[in-house]
């Protein structure tokens, strides 16, 4: 189940305010009922990284191992990050030209 656009916007917001009153620069979630919470999806805990990496300035972006990135699609509201075969993240955008 999808989570609307505008709901992840303001939780990410809200959050990125907490960050700033902490003096927080980024903050790392693996999965969790956090990681449910900001995305709408919970995805399953394996041995392979799967972190939604909130920067206090920028966009949020899942890293996640590329075998399971298609899970990720609907969540077209963040950026996505494939880890490669040698372990290695690799950005990219969301898959939908943007």
């Amino acid at each position: 189940m999808s989570q609307d656009a505008q709901v992840t916007a303001q939780r990410l917001n809200r959050v990125r305010e907490v960050m700033e009153q902490a003096g927080v620069d980024l903050l790392v979630i693996g999965p969790s009922s956090d990681f449910r919470y900001f995305t709408g999806h919970a995805p399953r805990l394996s041995e392979r990284l799967t972190a939604l990496i909130i920067p206090r300035e920028g966009e949020a972006t899942i890293t996640v191992p590329r075998l399971e990135a298609p899970l990720l699609a609907p969540l077209r509201s963040l950026r996505h990050g494939n880890l490669g075969r040698d372990g290695a993240a690799h950005r990219a955008h969301r898959g939908d030209g943007a």
